[in-house]
């Protein structure tokens, strides 16, 4: 079922005296809910954090800035609110928001992850390149780096670096279509090879 608004207010309505409540036709917005969290020292983070996930980007945001309003240190809520940000392309403040994650927890190779792909849109290529020894180190298997490393290897011009990347990404996860996706561009658009521009492409319909 889908959380909504509606479930998060009768949530908190059931835990808060009864003189505290809005009429029931009055829309309220979160921010009152929040405040009364904090009057009644309500543990709510959690309610916040599972609504965010049944939402639209921007209302997903809303609810996780008011659970960090209350536990300013969730990592992983850091992370979420980045991901939102990222795929609603804002990605300056995703990255605010990775930052923010990596500064409770360096280590986390998700968070490491997001940050490169925000950098890579953001085109501040070589910043994104600086993260992958530190994410190979944490972990060797990622796909994910080794895509992003090729995606900004592309937009650099070293096509040859590219490859290498992208096919060491394909063969840690040959079921990810953007991988063959990037390789049919680079033969087909730069290094003008269509036979193995061809290749790819079929690989990618065959993943599809």
């Amino acid at each position: 079922m889908k959380i909504t608004y509606k479930h998060l207010k009768k949530a908190l309505d059931e835990n808060v005296d009864e003189s505290s409540k809005h009429p029931a036709e009055v829309e309220v917005p979160i921010e009152y809910h929040v405040k009364r969290a904090i009057v009644y020292k309500m543990m709510i983070p959690q309610l916040l954090n599972d609504c965010g996930d049944y939402c639209s980007h921007e209302d997903a945001i809303d609810y996780y800035k008011a659970s960090l309003l209350l536990d300013p240190f969730q990592a992983d809520l850091w992370g979420k609110m980045a991901y939102n940000y990222h795929l609603a392309y804002h990605n300056k403040k995703a990255l605010k928001c990775i930052d923010k994650a990596l500064a409770i927890d360096d280590k986390d190779v998700d968070h490491l992850e997001l940050k490169q792909s925000i950098l890579i849109d953001l085109r501040r290529f070589p910043k994104a390149l600086f993260l992958f020894e530190q994410i190979d180190k944490l972990n060797p298997a990622s796909s994910v780096n080794y895509l992003n490393r090729g995606k900004a290897f592309i937009e650099l011009g070293f096509y040859d670096k590219a490859i290498t990347s992208l096919l060491k990404a394909m063969e840690l996860n040959p079921e990810k279509k953007e991988i063959p996706f990037f390789l049919e561009k680079i033969y087909r658009y730069h290094i003008l090879d269509d036979a193995l521009a061809d290749k790819y492409e079929a690989m990618v319909r065959q993943i599809l």
